[in-house]
């Protein structure tokens, strides 16, 4: 119990916290996948014509192709294909938003 009550938690409002932190975890993988969708179906040429940075987009396309391959492995349990075995989705992530701390 010393773990549960380290900042005088009860076990229910640990529990829902835990809820509400996997629930805002789930509707971030869907959101991701959504706006994946959204973006492949757009040119890049148009996103240039509004003023998108070409070495940025294709950071954006990376990580957002990545966040939704996460979000299948969350639902599936598996990866899509062209994903190889012990690829760090983190890696497009940071590259195109920084580095963060863990937790952070």
């Amino acid at each position: 119990m010393a773990l549960i009550n380290a900042q005088s938690l009860s076990p229910q409002a640990i529990y829902d916290l835990a809820i509400k932190w996997l629930l805002a975890h789930q509707a971030s993988l869907d959101s991701l996948a959504k706006i994946n969708g959204w973006l492949t179906g757009v040119a890049d040429a148009d996103l240039e014509a509004i003023g998108a940075d070409p070495a940025d987009l294709s950071a954006l396309r990376s990580a957002l192709a990545d966040a939704a391959a996460e979000q299948q492995i969350h639902y599936t349990g598996a990866a899509p294909a062209s994903y190889p075995a012990g690829y760090v989705f983190a890696t497009s992530q940071v590259r195109f938003i920084g580095p963060r701390l863990p937790g952070g």
